[in-house]
């Protein structure tokens, strides 16, 4: 038995935490759009499912990061505006996005050339208000226009006249950390570049840059709408500082239990050897479902680079086992995680076969293969 529960209860304390803060921070004002970001298989909690979950509580603008995402969720009859978060010049994804009304974002010149081709070949039969949003890059360097392109991207958009420019985003790369300078930094570049293009004579209704991170860090970075995705399931990289209450919880049973005598060995390569007598249980889940999904240290800063070998250094003094909890108690994980079972210490605590074992792992990390339950 394996399954990732959603907690509804905790899910709809998120989302009333979001809309509180926001009405908090812009008391009679215009208040922020939410945009529902559903990517990644909804972050773990299930596209489809977490999606209609959200139009529910009225979040009525969703962005995802595929097509393949957009189109799942149209097929599943969401019929909410969907923004797709991502650029695309391929022609056939593009005549499949508008097929199914999706909010394209216009990235780059051959994203625009190519829906320029498409309205061009089906002149008399094409799309009208093609509704589009626009990206920019304010310094995370990935996709976007820069400052310098500003002039030529207003140039070319004067003569789209089927497109309707409904907003404008960034992406900051670094929002989570508590050094501010290069996420303001980034945010003046927005300011900047959103300027330009109304002196040009080009207007966004919809401008946003926040991320769930920012959102929480920089209320006044706000602007008309703030993305949010691992907000809602209250998993940051920030301080928990409104309330936010984690959701997603992966769950399996004990399947067996058996002694294993002092100096016996435990699990793959003999990774653990029993310092006395032991009573351990087998739980049917391993790192094909996510069970000790491990983050690679895949930095090049020198700085990030001391941070880590020091952090390696303390952690041979601390205690670094991965832990579940059965019941009341709190479970050491022995030997090495497999592919589909762990083996967890029950030594002089009361467990049985058959009994509830609660994991603490990112839906993310949880493989798609794993039942979504909302209760």
């Amino acid at each position: 038995m394996k399954v990732l529960n959603v907690e509804i209860k905790d899910l709809k304390h998120n989302i009333n935490i979001i809309k509180k803060y926001l009405n908090l921070c812009h008391e009679n004002e215009n208040v922020p759009k939410i945009i529902g970001v559903v990517k990644a298989n909804g972050y773990g909690l299930d596209l489809v499912k977490f999606s209609r979950f959200l139009v529910n509580e009225g979040i009525d603008i969703l962005a995802v990061s595929s097509v393949e995402e957009a189109i799942e969720l149209r097929e599943n009859d969401i019929n909410t505006e969907i923004l797709l978060l991502a650029g695309t010049s391929d022609k056939e994804e593009l005549e499949e996005l508008l097929k199914n009304n999706i909010i394209l974002t216009i990235s780059s010149f051959e994203d625009l050339n190519s829906l320029k081709e498409i309205v061009e070949n089906n002149k008399g039969n094409s799309k009208t208000n093609i509704k589009v949003h626009l990206k920019i890059d304010t310094g995370f360097n990935r996709y976007g226009f820069k400052y310098e392109e500003i002039e030529h991207l207003a140039d070319e958009l004067k003569k789209c006249d089927f497109l309707k420019i409904e907003g404008i985003f960034s992406h900051f790369s670094y929002a989570y950390s508590k050094k501010e300078d290069y996420t303001r930094k980034q945010f003046e570049e927005f300011r900047k570049i959103i300027k330009k293009l109304n002196e040009l004579g080009i207007d966004a209704k919809i401008k946003h840059i926040c991320n769930s991170s920012a959102f929480v860090k920089y209320p006044e970075f706000h602007l008309d709408a703030v993305r949010i995705g691992s907000g809602f399931l209250g998993r940051l990289q920030i301080e928990n500082e409104i309330g936010f209450k984690k959701v997603g919880t992966f769950i399996s049973k004990i399947s067996e239990i058996k002694k294993v005598k002092k100096n016996e060995f435990i699990g793959y390569s003999n990774s653990e050897r029993a310092k006395k007598d032991m009573t351990i249980a087998i739980i049917p889940a391993g790192y094909s479902d996510g069970v000790n999904f491990g983050k690679q240290n895949d930095t090049f800063k020198l700085i990030d680079k001391i941070r880590i070998l020091k952090n390696s250094f303390e952690d041979i003094f601390k205690d670094k086992h991965l832990y579940v909890f059965v019941k009341n108690y709190k479970c050491r994980v022995v030997g090495k995680v497999g592919m589909n079972h762990t083996v967890i210490d029950i030594t002089g605590k009361d467990i049985k076969i058959g009994d509830k074992v609660e994991f603490n792992i990112s839906p993310l990390n949880i493989s798609d293969k794993v039942r979504r339950e909302y209760s």
